[in-house]
């Protein structure tokens, strides 16, 4: 966290800062609408972007842990088990 927000140290757009800040703290919506709002054209292209992948990748991973868990119980190898 602390790399995070040295990198940080020179970004000088408040809407640009405010959008890193609000994707480290997951909330991705605020980033993305942030980031839109930036002076600068290649961060509301390119950051917003990184944003959604970040939220879709968590999402996936989230997804796949679930769905596996799932199928764990389907077949009866689930925590309660016997």
């Amino acid at each position: 966290m602390v790399w995070s927000l040295e990198e940080l140290l020179f970004v000088e757009d408040r809407y640009t800062l405010a959008g890193h800040i609000a994707a480290m703290l997951n909330n991705y919506d605020k980033a993305d609408e942030l980031f839109s709002k930036s002076s600068d054209p290649h961060v509301r292209k390119y950051a917003a972007l990184e944003v959604n992948l970040k939220f879709y990748t968590r999402y996936a991973l989230l997804y796949t842990v679930y769905a596996d868990a799932e199928r764990s119980t389907a077949l009866g190898q689930g925590a309660g088990a016997s």
